[in-house]
């Protein structure tokens, strides 16, 4: 079964912060299905959760937007180079070229994205965060962190997670997250 399915099932028997993990696993091997992002969204809604931000740009992850654009412009390149194989005017040469240059610039930033991409989890709890690597520390946020909501993994320590959600940073124990990856 594939996490995609398993993501709408959980959403529809009423579990959408379960859903949510589901969906998550389903994007890291598919980026580019369009429908797991939408209910993505609305099992966020459901769940009460945030986005975890900075990932996107329209809804889609900027290496699949970088990766979109290599190809288009790769496609650009290869459609001049015939019609300058054909006709033989260098014009077509150099946008051919210049658009293979820019493919090749769109690739690189699509991998530097996919290299420098932190891990994803999901708390599968709710759960406090805290301000340092202990229960000892103040709680930061305030309020707990529902289950379902998506965070980036900056940092672990023993059996603490330092985690990103937007621009809030906080520590959490590494046995409340569910990895996505």
């Amino acid at each position: 079964m594939s996490w995609y399915e398993a993501g709408n099932a959980r959403w529809w028997s009423g579990s959408a912060d379960r859903a949510i993990l589901d969906y998550r696993r389903a994007l890291a091997r598919d980026p580019f299905r369009g429908a797991a992002w939408q209910n993505l969204s609305e099992a966020r809604k459901d769940a009460g959760t945030a986005d975890p931000g900075h990932e996107a740009f329209l809804g889609y992850p900027w290496h699949v937007w970088f990766a979109s654009f290599a190809a288009f412009f790769a496609g650009l390149a290869f459609f001049c180079l015939s019609f300058f194989l054909l006709t033989g005017k260098s014009r077509r040469r150099s946008i051919a070229v210049g658009s293979l240059a820019i493919a090749v610039g769109f690739g690189a930033g699509a991998a530097l994205t996919l290299a420098l991409r932190k891990p994803m989890a999901v708390f599968a709890v709710e759960t406090q965060g805290r301000k340092g690597d202990s229960a000892a520390y103040a709680p930061y946020p305030e309020k707990p962190w529902p289950s379902g909501q998506e965070a980036w993994v900056i940092e672990r320590r023993d059996t603490w997670v330092r985690v990103r959600v937007g621009s809030t940073f906080s520590w959490v124990q590494s046995a409340s997250l569910s990895p996505v990856d």
